[in-house]
């Protein structure tokens, strides 16, 4: 009777679990890109520096914006800090780790944390704790605790979200956000088919980085605002004309993702498919009677971030051929706009249409992405159930 190793195919060994090295890899992270077989290896010792880098880095992020605090706001969040863990159930813990978290917290200063002390905080913390800290970052969770303990409120509700009467008035004319010179009306009625598309390609990016910057993205961060929406948009960085509503939306949505991950803003796939639903909510106006009243909007918002980023960039003096380059984009990109608006006063019954197109876009790329969801929950089950099952078989097999 011989004795036979069992020898996997070369591929699916290259693909086992990097932190087990036992059970096949279904999964990748995205941040270092190891692959892994399931939730237990993606939480394991051997992961954890890469999962908390993210965590530690929106946490230093979200300390350093708040560059001044009273003693009143320090007080606060210390109380909501025991508070949390007093209340919350996702801080339950075993009996033999119960004691108070301050005692765990003493000799750090609470006030001005820095880079080492985080790692000393999150070391600190149970299992249990760190991993639930994690998840309340990671959803928003900590955010609202913090909003309700303080009793700040750092919403911002898009104007697009309104479509009731009695919610918006229309615009009264001639108050504009920007002065737009208005372009040849002829050359509007003559305008390619494919115009709403390319529209759609700025709206799209317009909701996804307004959103992304409560509301003020045009007036407070004109540079990185006005650079976020034409690095997203194919029509206004190189003139690509689109040929389906489809085909506009998820370019910009793979183009968002990239860009979100480029500047460390850290973003969920459903909030990029949201904003799917928002282009649409822009394109059918508040109401039938000033159905173009949004894209208006938006589309000067974004002339004048332009406006103001060409104002900005005469103060560089350094790379000025780039930054001659930079400022003859945005002229291009104003006179677009400025074309762009003439065009939907003139099809209206276009944007209606193309808004009820974009719904259906909507509708079946977030059931796509629920449908993943649930799939891959329970195939990490599976996988779980799988690993615990295998642990300490047999890895010889007897041949007869």
């Amino acid at each position: 009777m011989d004795i036979v190793t069992k020898v996997e195919n070369p591929e699916k060994v290259a693909r086992l679990c990097f932190f087990c090295g036992k059970s096949p890899a279904s999964y990748t992270c995205p941040r270092c890109e190891s692959v892994y077989c399931g939730l237990d290896c993606y939480k394991s010792e051997r992961h954890a520096d890469c999962s908390e880098t993210f965590y530690k880095e929106s946490f230093m992020r979200e300390l350093k914006e708040k560059n001044h605090v009273d003693e009143e706001e320090k007080c606060r969040i210390m109380e909501m800090i025991e508070r949390t863990y007093d209340e919350n159930p996702l801080f339950d813990v075993h009996e033999d780790a119960e004691d108070n978290l301050a005692e765990r917290l003493e000799g750090l200063d609470i006030e001005n944390l820095d880079e080492k002390d985080v790692d000393e905080v999150l070391k600190r913390l149970t299992d249990t704790e760190r991993d639930e800290f994690h998840k309340m970052i990671e959803t928003g969770q900590i955010f609202d605790v913090y909003n309700k303990q303080t009793g700040v409120k750092q919403e911002w509700e898009p104007f697009w979200h309104k479509h009731s009467n009695g919610l918006v008035k229309p615009m009264t004319p001639g108050k504009v956000e920007a002065s737009c010179p208005l372009p040849n009306s002829v050359a509007v009625k003559n305008a390619s088919p494919n115009v709403l598309f390319n529209l759609v390609n700025i709206l799209y990016p317009y909701a996804c980085f307004q959103s992304i910057y409560n509301g003020v993205g045009h007036k407070d961060f004109p540079l990185e605002f006005t650079d976020c929406i034409i690095s997203c948009s194919d029509f206004l960085s190189c003139n690509k004309i689109l040929n389906s509503a489809e085909e506009a939306l998820i370019e910009c949505l793979i183009k968002c993702r990239s860009c979100c991950k480029e500047r460390d803003i850290p973003t969920s796939e459903k909030f990029l498919l949201e904003c799917i639903r928002s282009t649409s909510h822009i394109l059918i106006g508040p109401d039938p009677d000033d159905s173009t009243m949004y894209v208006n909007k938006a589309l000067k918002q974004l002339h004048t971030s332009c406006i103001k980023t060409r104002h900005l960039l005469k103060k560089e003096t350094a790379g000025k051929e780039e930054t001659s380059n930079k400022k003859k984009l945005l002229f291009g990109i104003t006179k677009k706009i400025d074309f762009l608006l003439i065009w939907a006063a003139d099809n209206k019954d276009r944007l209606a249409l193309l808004s009820m197109e974009i719904v259906e876009i909507f509708k079946c790329r977030i059931s796509q992405h629920e449908s993943s969801q649930l799939a891959e929950k329970h195939l990490n089950k599976a996988n779980i159930k799988k690993s615990t099952a295998t642990v300490g078989g047999p890895k010889i097999t007897e041949l007869d």
